[in-house]
């Protein structure tokens, strides 16, 4: 029987070192726990020193990631860090000479640190306003030009405004009321007028609704959100409006686009009014 007969020289661990766009003069190389600032970059690098031949590294955390060495060496990028990822990094390599078998192991810590240098003000909503950075224990607004480029993208990412909050689908009738986003199906009877709803918490100003129907056929129809509400209104229920409904939030916001959707709403048509049942 044929064994695999590990290397007379022990895999030493990897050394490790961590990189972020808040801090790129002065890489982190100690063990203990390096400081990112949320809507940053990092890179984290393994390398090694053997005489054997690296074929990979193995960066493990909430995942794991493989990369082949490159002179010895490998580089990890995580891109607009969040709270996601904080945590223990560690990292491992594998040689060509002894295939199966892992170095061992070298850990970093990573802690995120929320920003608090930036704001909006003066606008109607969270993420309406002019922007303000501070510095040297000043509020100052920022240019429009540099709200658009990098530093507003990670100022948009840490003040929570580059993910829509999730629209709510709620249906009405003289018959039906319908107030819970959850999904559930609900029964309009025919020749009856409903009004679908769709909102969404107060995040930017204006914005359009989308209401999806999928059923005999795909429709879609389109209101602005005023007051961040669009009620879509079907003035006599008939088999056709049986199927399944979806709001959908867009707006722009500094050019970028964004989209939301609510749960699913399923409504069935009833022929018989007498068992129809009012549910408020």
């Amino acid at each position: 029987m044929y064994h695999v007969t590990p290397p007379p020289e022990s895999l030493y661990a990897p050394d490790m070192s961590l990189y972020s766009t808040n801090n790129s003069n002065n890489p982190d190389h100690s063990d203990s726990t390096s400081v990112v600032l949320g809507g940053h970059a990092f890179v984290i690098s393994c390398s090694a020193h053997t005489v054997y031949d690296i074929q990979t590294f193995r960066l493990q955390a909430a995942s794991e990631w493989l990369l082949p060495s490159v002179n010895n060496s490998a580089h990890f990028l995580f891109q607009a860090v969040d709270r996601n990822h904080r945590g223990g990094y560690r990292c491992s390599y594998s040689v060509e000479q002894v295939p199966g078998f892992l170095s061992h192991t070298a850990l970093h810590l990573v802690a995120v640190e929320e920003r608090h240098d930036v704001r909006l003000v003066g606008g109607a909503s969270r993420c309406e306003g002019e922007l303000e950075v501070l510095h040297q224990s000043q509020w100052r607004p920022i240019s429009y030009g540099s709200w658009q480029g990098q530093e507003g993208g990670m100022a948009c990412r840490q003040l929570g405004c580059d993910i829509l909050l999730r629209p709510n689908i709620s249906i009405s009738s003289m018959m039906v009321r319908h107030h819970r986003d959850d999904g559930d199906s609900v029964t309009v009877p025919k020749g009856h007028s409903f009004t679908i709803t769709c909102s969404v918490q107060p995040q930017y100003p204006g914005g359009t609704f989308n209401l999806l129907f999928a059923g005999t056929n795909t429709t879609a129809y389109t209101q602005p959100a005023i007051n961040h509400t669009a009620h879509f209104l079907f003035p006599a229920a008939v088999t056709a409006n049986r199927g399944k409904y979806t709001c959908v939030y867009l707006i722009t916001f500094h050019t970028k686009p964004l989209t939301s959707e609510s749960s699913i709403l399923t409504i069935n048509i009833w022929k018989c009014e007498q068992q129809m049942v009012l549910v408020v």
